[in-house]
């Protein structure tokens, strides 16, 4: 916030937006997995507010920001849906494992990761399903199952002895 000030960025725009962008920031460079939508409920201001502020700090103050990577998300996601440590461990594995994959794909982190756990509990014992992850992720059912397959296809791939 002092920096943001000390920069001048405050000048039209809420104090809120450029504290809640503040807090954001401060999760990108150190690579906690928050998504702005995290924030915007707290915050009082819109959304795009927020956003608008997060870019201004990052610009005018060069933060050494982070990219959110799936396996970052793992543990939240596995959290929340109470599944085993081994499955939390795989699901993470699998998500670095396929980081590449998903580099440029424009899937969110977040959704990544909630098929990489899904993909891995139903590999274990299949009682997850896939509209349980999708609404204790917030990610629709349709986008679950498609990084779903995805994935399986990747994995099939891999363990091809034909696979590059």
């Amino acid at each position: 916030m002092r920096s943001a000030q000390d920069a001048g960025l405050f000048p039209g725009r809420a104090h809120e937006a450029v504290a809640a962008a503040s807090v954001y920031a401060v999760c990108r460079c150190t690579g906690l997995s928050r998504t702005l939508d995290e924030f915007a409920p707290v915050a009082r201001v819109p959304q795009s507010q927020i956003i608008s502020a997060y870019k201004a700090l990052n610009t005018e103050l060069g933060l050494p920001t982070q990219p959110i990577t799936p396996a970052a998300f793992v543990p939240r996601v596995a959290n929340a849906l109470d599944v085993t440590d081994s499955i939390r461990r795989r699901a993470r594995t699998l998500a670095i494992d396929t980081s590449e994959e998903w580099a440029h794909s424009g899937a969110t982190p977040k959704a990544v990761a909630a098929a990489c756990v899904y993909t891995v509990a139903r590999d274990a014992d299949g009682q997850l399903t896939q509209a349980r992850v999708a609404t204790v992720s917030g990610i629709s059912v349709k986008t679950i199952q498609t990084h779903h397959q995805t994935l399986r296809r990747y994995r099939d791939e891999t363990a091809s002895p034909n696979a590059h």
